[in-house]
């Protein structure tokens, strides 16, 4: 249904909006063509909401059992490596809905998500992610993560969580095709990529392609830390951006700038230019 909000923004005087969605079809000035619903004083400016691109809102339940000053690989050893593989649809479900509401709260009003805690199942944790957004009211763009790969030499706690977050790229291209059905105006489903160091090379291809494909943006943490510089140059003998370029240029992916990168602090220069002239 068509609402109208009344107040100022440039140089208009109101908004026609879809109340379910918040897509905003008319910018008017003058006398509405009805009634409005909500309607501000000249001491207030309507403005956009702004945009979160990229997000784990499952891992607020985390927040009171952390320090600031934790390195990435403490903070993961004691909170997701210990606890994610207790994480039921319902503590999924309360954790989402009190990032989303946080985020609200600040005038974020669009999050780009990216979940890879299924927990091997399928798609159950994932549709909570969903159900959060839809009954906080934000925008969701949700990312549907592969992980496809387990570090047998890692301790316990962490091999563990590996597992639970596993699927192969068949398996994860199958449970993207299934959450599509939860898709509706305000909620956007799409396949993404984990990282160099839990994705093989062929699940990257594969989940790039998907993108292309379906005609989604692709998620991708980059280089979280030096890890993921030291693994790509030990097994591909290039940085991760030139991994990326060169699956381009060998023609096994078709494109890049279809892709959303996240963690890029451990880039070079050269890293920095081909991200430019990939778009």
């Amino acid at each position: 249904m068509d609402i109208v909000i009344e107040g100022r923004y440039k140089g208009f005087d109101y908004i026609v909006t879809d109340e379910m969605s918040g897509i905003i079809k008319l910018l008017g000035k003058g006398v509405p063509p009805f009634s409005p619903k909500y309607s501000f004083n000249q001491d207030y400016s309507l403005v956009p909401g702004d945009f979160n691109a990229h997000s784990h809102p499952e891992q607020s339940i985390y927040v009171e059992i952390v320090d600031k000053e934790w390195a990435l690989a403490k903070w993961c050893r004691e909170t997701i490596y210990k606890y994610s593989i207790q994480m039921t649809e319902e503590m999924i479900y309360r954790a989402c809905v009190r990032a989303f509401g946080r985020m609200l709260s600040y005038g974020v009003t669009c999050v780009m998500v990216s979940y890879y805690c299924h927990n091997k199942k399928g798609n159950e944790l994932d549709s909570s992610v969903i159900k959060a957004a839809k009954d906080v009211g934000i925008r969701l763009f949700m990312g549907r993560m592969n992980y496809d790969v387990i570090n047998n030499d890692a301790y316990p706690e962490k091999r563990e969580s590996q597992s639970s977050y596993y699927e192969t790229p068949e398996d994860a291209e199958n449970n993207f095709v299934k959450l599509l059905e939860l898709e509706s105006e305000t909620v956007k489903v799409a396949p993404a990529l984990h990282s160099f160091h839990a994705n093989t090379l062929d699940a990257i291809v594969r989940g790039i392609g998907l993108g292309v494909k379906y005609g989604r943006k692709v998620q991708f943490h980059l280089s979280e830390d030096e890890g993921d510089v030291r693994l790509c140059l030990g097994k591909y003998g290039m940085r991760p951006v030139e991994v990326l370029a060169d699956l381009k240029k060998s023609g096994r992916v078709e494109k890049l700038d279809h892709m959303i990168l996240s963690d890029c602090v451990w880039t070079s220069r050269r890293e920095k230019e081909l991200i430019k002239e990939n778009g």
